[in-house]
């Protein structure tokens, strides 16, 4: 948009290259279970690099002063210690767990119910204000999937972010 007038100037989004993945890992036989949702983090990559080249060819890079990013809550990316997605690594991509669990995945339900419940035996004050319930989307259950079904690609990532914050990083070079 134009800093002065408020006007939009360019605006652009593209799917990304494997979208939702499903049903199975790309490129294997690996079956994904029921409610599996991934997403293939190269795939942002990509896809920012396109839009970045078109905002830079149509309006010139000096005209840029800032760059809008966008993630539905809440898909989760592992990162090894040098900050990069662990699924990235050849040794990680046939483990399903290392790919970003994207927002809808709701294979991580059992882990969700049960948080609620420890949350509900416990008698945890704030829970009852924020609804009484745990859901399959948000990022602890997820967490606690890997944990739990792949204790070693857990053991492999040295921190878990979510997309919207893994994307500011990988554009940054600095996590906040």
């Amino acid at each position: 948009m134009d800093l002065d007038s408020g006007e939009v100037v360019f605006e652009r989004s593209e799917d990304y290259p494997k979208g939702v993945i499903s049903g199975r890992l790309p490129g294997t036989d690996i079956a994904l279970g029921e409610n599996w949702f991934l997403q293939d983090s190269r795939d942002y990559v990509e896809v920012m690099v396109r839009l970045t080249r078109a905002a830079t060819l149509e309006l010139g890079a000096g005209n840029i002063a800032a760059i809008g990013t966008d993630f539905t809550n809440c898909t989760v990316v592992g990162l090894d210690k040098d900050g990069h997605p662990l699924g990235e690594h050849a040794e990680f991509r046939d483990r399903p767990h290392a790919w970003p669990k994207l927002w809808k995945h709701h294979a991580a339900q059992p882990y969700a119910e049960r948080i609620e419940r420890v949350l509900l035996e416990q008698e945890i004050p704030w829970f009852r204000d924020y609804g009484r319930n745990v859901s399959s989307e948000w990022f602890f259950p997820k967490l606690l999937q890997v944990y739990e079904e792949a204790p070693e690609v857990f053991d492999a990532c040295d921190l878990y972010m979510e997309a919207a914050d893994f994307i500011t990083y990988f554009l940054t070079g600095r996590v906040v």
